[in-house]
């Protein structure tokens, strides 16, 4: 008994010593999303092995048939399936073999595709705060037109985030509760290299006008009056 369990663990060793393989594991926990049944997922992984540990460029459906539960024309017609997917090149820059640089390819481009959506949903719930602290200020929904001046002073004109609440506490303040109003303040403030909240405190603070009865101060106002449309 000794002797059996002694060859066993022989022969696992062996089987062990034979090497390991690296496999993308987005193959294996996307592969729903990336459109591949398991089977093809299996196939995927028996010819990178052929490729990259035992160096057979070019397995053929035999050889892959025996090593899945798969028949030669099951094999043959999931080949040019995940050929024409653009998972795997056949017999692709003239050289013999199979092209598996693709499955890398397609990996690659689902993670961009990821971070685009990800950078895309920051991007709206970016967008949507402003709007909704934008138009609790203004008492009303903003139309799409002030919409687009809001998207255009984040995107276009990078406008950071908190300089445009200032300008909108501005507009609360002056009682000018316009979206372009806020525009006039911005475009102002660029002009005079104002590029933070506390150089546009300070700026404000240079047209004073005393004249102008004072208005209660709102929990969001810290900015003094001046008539931004008419400079």
């Amino acid at each position: 008994m000794k002797g059996n369990n002694d060859k066993m663990r022989t022969t696992l060793v062996q089987l062990l010593q034979k090497g390991t393989i690296t496999l993308p594991v987005a193959l294996f926990t996307q592969y729903k999303r990336l459109g591949l049944r398991e089977t093809e997922v299996l196939l995927l992984t028996q010819l990178l092995i052929f490729q990259e540990k035992e160096k057979i460029a070019a397995p053929t459906f035999q050889e892959l048939s025996q090593r899945m539960n798969l028949t030669i024309q099951e094999i043959a017609d999931m080949v040019a399936k995940l050929s024409k997917d653009g998972w795997v090149g056949i017999g692709s820059k003239g050289e013999k073999g199979y092209d598996l640089s693709l499955i890398y390819k397609r990996l690659v481009s689902m993670l961009e595709e990821e971070d685009e959506e990800i950078v895309q949903v920051d991007s709206n719930e970016h967008y949507q705060s402003l709007f909704h602290l934008i138009e609790q200020e203004f008492g009303r929904p903003l139309s799409p037109n002030e919409c687009e001046y809001i998207i255009k002073w984040l995107d276009e004109d990078f406008y950071p985030e908190d300089l445009i609440e200032a300008a909108l506490r501005e507009a609360v303040y002056c009682d000018k509760l316009s979206i372009r109003y806020m525009d006039r303040i911005l475009i102002e403030w660029e002009r005079h290299q104002i590029h933070t909240v506390e150089q546009a405190i300070e700026f404000s603070k240079r047209f004073r006008q005393p004249e102008v009865p004072a208005k209660p101060k709102r929990s969001t106002s810290e900015f003094t009056f001046y008539n931004w449309l008419e400079g």
